[in-house]
């Protein structure tokens, strides 16, 4: 199960929704104003954000990778317990990354625009 996010501009981004949830959250953390245009970051209920939003994320984002803060967060953030196929089996990864930021920084960028589905 994942969160596929289209871009109006016909890009595309995919996390699957491990990975996708810690990322929504540190969106909602560094940029509550912009967030906020987006109430349903954590389902896939076609939410999004417009072109100008879409930018000024990226900006934020960026600027947070730029300034050492995201890397920071990465290095605080405890590691997430992620269940198995099997539903038994636990264990823990770190689902939060700087790169993952970057790569979301470039959909935005592209996008102009986009939509959770």
């Amino acid at each position: 199960m994942g969160m596929d996010v289209h871009g109006k501009s016909g890009n595309y981004f995919h996390n699957n929704i491990h990975y996708w949830h810690p990322l929504a959250t540190y969106i909602e953390e560094v940029a509550p104003q912009i967030a906020s245009h987006n109430p349903y970051w954590h389902s896939n209920d076609g939410g999004g954000l417009n072109s100008t939003d879409s930018l000024a994320l990226a900006d934020k984002l960026q600027e947070e990778i730029d300034s050492g803060r995201c890397h920071e967060y990465a290095d605080l953030r405890p590691p997430d317990p992620v269940e198995w196929a099997d539903g038994k089996t636990t264990r823990f990864a770190r689902l939060f990354s700087v790169a993952n930021v970057q790569n979301f920084v470039h959909f935005l960028r592209e996008s102009e625009g986009f939509w959770i589905s």
